[in-house]
């Protein structure tokens, strides 16, 4: 059977159809990410893979910076006189992390509708827990202050973290050695005056 050059030319846009039709239907994958805040709590997120790329990226940073911006909150915290008397809780406060594999799905609406359903069933779990616990689960004033306070200095070691991500917080230069003053000559300069010449000043002013 003979192709005609007319029936050649139809089967190669049906080709270059479908190939199009992939790349459109091969669109950017959406995530549900898991992360543990610096406070301990979990947040969960839908992101786009290149967003999550981009989360890996600061994290990754975050963790190489956070003992300075612990150090820079803590001494932020001494100076501020609200939290005079109130321990700085650092070592409660955690570098962000991604807990466990992020779920892929093909568009950011299946994502958003995976991420209210697990909060729905978290809402149903933790209402559930409260109602076993009765007064056993409501937390004194005690715990409720600690609580605050571990919110407090995360969110203030977030602040002095953040100024070292964006570059705001990195240590200074060195000062540039002074220049001498006007008349003051360098320890290898020669003398000023002769020395015959300083004894008769240092003798006029007797």
């Amino acid at each position: 059977m003979k192709t005609t050059g007319y029936q050649v030319n139809w089967m190669a846009l049906a080709v270059s159809c479908a190939v199009l039709a992939g790349r459109c239907f091969a669109g950017e994958a959406y995530l549900v990410v898991k992360i543990s805040e610096m406070d301990r709590t979990a947040d969960q997120q839908v992101m786009s893979a290149t967003e999550f790329k981009e989360l890996e990226r600061v994290i990754q940073l975050e963790r190489k910076l956070f003992p300075d911006a612990v150090r820079n909150a803590a001494k932020a915290w001494r100076e501020d006189e609200f939290n005079k008397g109130t321990a700085f809780l650092g070592a409660m406060v955690v570098p962000r992390a991604i807990v466990g594999s992020p779920r892929r799905f093909p568009t950011q609406e299946k994502a958003e509708e995976q991420l209210n359903k697990d909060s729905e069933l978290e809402g149903k779990k933790q209402a559930r827990l409260q109602d076993r616990g009765g007064a056993k689960g409501r937390k004194d004033e005690r715990t409720l202050k600690k609580e605050s306070d571990i919110s407090r200095a995360a969110e203030l070691v977030k602040a002095k973290l953040d100024e070292l991500v964006s570059g705001k917080g990195a240590p200074a230069a060195p000062a540039a050695p002074a220049a001498p003053a006007a008349g003051v000559k360098k320890v290898d300069d020669k003398p000023a005056v002769k020395r015959d010449e300083a004894v008769k000043a240092a003798v006029k002013a007797l």
